[in-house]
């Protein structure tokens, strides 16, 4: 378990490190949180083999409960879709948050198509 968190924690740290600063002037990109899941070592293994198919959800917040996933906000309904998708095709019990941070269902976003 400590070295798949690690290695999430490395995964974070190259992105940010990768994007390099920003211009003074420049506005810092907004993120906001699609989806949260259990902190155990068997969901981190699913939603790792997952997230290696979408490099776009890029901030991944590990707490001792819980984890959560941020995307950029331009890319939050596409990521939602993605994770719902998953959710019904392969049972991960991955909980999606909307725009608002509540919680909402794989049906309801794959329905909207928007998932808000």
């Amino acid at each position: 378990m400590k070295s798949i968190l690690l290695g999430l924690w490395l995964c974070v740290v190259v992105r940010v490190m990768a994007c390099g600063a920003a211009a003074p002037d420049a506005k810092a990109p907004e993120y906001v949180a699609v989806a949260n899941y259990a902190n155990t070592p068997k969901m981190n293994s699913e939603v790792d083999l997952l997230l290696r198919k979408r490099k776009h959800i890029e901030a991944i917040s590990v707490g001792s409960a819980g984890v959560t996933l941020s995307v950029r906000a331009s890319q939050a309904d596409e990521a939602r879709k993605f994770l719902a998708e998953a959710i019904k095709t392969q049972g991960l019990q991955i909980t999606l948050l909307n725009a608002d941070g509540k919680i909402i269902t794989p049906e309801s976003v794959l329905e909207s198509g928007k998932g808000k």
